[in-house]
């Protein structure tokens, strides 16, 4: 198995994972500012680090939409 993988969300990189060896996790550097927030964090898996980044993106961007106002 890999010790580090590249953690991609709809064309982005986030960042990546490197397998810590004495803990058996994975520590996420992000590769944007907009996953600063998950920098350093450890995770079971590297699909665990994606879903986090995913659900990540998906809070921020929902927060930084800029407010539309409906169609008439």
């Amino acid at each position: 198995m890999s010790d580090a993988f590249v953690i991609e969300i709809s064309g982005r990189t986030a960042g990546i994972v490197a397998r810590d060896h004495g803990a058996q996790r994975f520590h996420f550097f992000a590769a944007s500012h907009f996953f600063n927030a998950l920098e350093k964090r450890a995770y079971r898996s590297p699909g665990e680090a994606e879903r986090a980044a995913r659900e990540h993106l998906a809070a921020k961007v929902g927060r930084e939409a800029p407010h539309r106002e409906p169609a008439k």
